[in-house]
């Protein structure tokens, strides 16, 4: 009890990690987001007791989904301020979270954090669909109505993706709930999916270039990231390290140089679906390997698409408004 309790500090703590890893990576206006970290935290503490109070999410989820709330708001926040200023960005922030992602939180984690499977009978580990899906979609919406973007490379995004990774393995652990069997394998998926994509991207944007970027090796390392996030508990290690190659191939042939925005929400937009569509395959025991039922892969690919859409229309329609405001200012 003391240890599983003492699992989820770690796993809260772990979170809270990725922010300053967020904003490091992207490049983040540090000083100008205090308003929206301020707002953000409120929001996500009432949340986090509302979903514990009304039986939502079990105690652990109550505590832990905040968290990660809290942290893909800062990334919004960190993109916003780019495209709409200082001001606007806790608002937008705010909207992303309560109209994204909370609902596919509550799909992932909701009714004691069994709905999704039991309901669609798709997999999610550690919340794939409001992070990877969610996050990655909305920050690619912001980039787009921001096309005109300057793409800036910081050195210190190579820092922030390690802070990044190191958090994902954490909270990984925490999302499991308690120490068990799964817990090394958990750990194990979350090292060798990332470290795997980053040798893809190494390889590919050698082919592509004859060079490597501290951006891209960043970029890998994040899409592998997004691709752990809903797998490492279901996937066997060589099964890890396939799905990492896979992520860091693709985020390496699409690779450029990217705005704050694009560089945040390609990489986990591209790990987060190829990682879920990739649990119908290989997942252990409902997937197409080693059940020989296509099931599976098509509950990820409905669930996973229509979060994508569900992702896209939202983000659209909060990018418009938020555009609205501004030129009525």
């Amino acid at each position: 009890m003391f240890a599983d309790s003492l699992l989820l500090v770690a796993g809260v703590v772990g979170i809270l990690i990725a922010t300053p890893g967020v904003l490091l990576y992207g490049g983040g206006h540090w000083r100008m987001l205090w308003p929206a970290a301020v707002t953000l935290f409120a929001l996500w503490c009432l949340a986090g007791i509302a979903a514990a109070l009304a039986g939502w999410q079990p105690f652990g989820f109550a505590v832990l989904v905040p968290a990660g709330g809290f942290v893909a708001g800062m990334g919004v926040a960190m993109a916003a301020c780019e495209r709409f200023g200082p001001s606007a960005a806790a608002g937008v922030a705010v909207a992303f979270s309560v109209l994204v992602f909370l609902p596919l939180a509550l799909v992932v984690f909701g009714g004691g954090g069994m709905w999704l499977y039991r309901t669609a009978g798709a997999l999610d580990f550690a919340g794939a669909l409001p992070v990877a899906i969610g996050g990655g979609v909305f920050l690619l919406v912001l980039a787009f109505k921001d096309r005109g973007a300057p793409a800036v490379w910081h050195p210190r995004a190579v820092i922030g993706v390690a802070l990044l990774w190191a958090s994902s393995i954490v909270a990984g652990i925490g999302f499991e709930l308690r120490v068990d069997e799964l817990t090394p394998v958990i750990a194990l998926n979350s090292v060798l999916t990332p470290a795997a994509s980053a040798v893809a991207v190494v390889v590919v944007e050698r082919l592509k270039s004859a060079r490597n970027s501290g951006e891209g090796f960043a970029a890998g390392v994040l899409a592998g990231v997004a691709g752990a996030l809903g797998t490492s508990a279901y996937l066997e290690p060589v099964s890890a390290v396939i799905l990492g190659l896979v992520v860091g191939t693709v985020c390496g042939a699409l690779f450029k140089p990217w705005p704050a925005a694009a560089g945040l929400g390609a990489p986990l937009l591209i790990g987060g679906l190829w990682g879920l569509l990739f649990l119908g395959v290989f997942a252990l025991g409902p997937g197409f390997v080693y059940s020989g039922q296509p099931t599976q892969l098509a509950s990820q690919f409905s669930v996973t698409a229509l979060a994508t859409v569900f992702a896209l229309v939202l983000s659209m329609l909060i990018a418009t408004v938020a555009s609205l405001l501004q030129r009525g200012r």
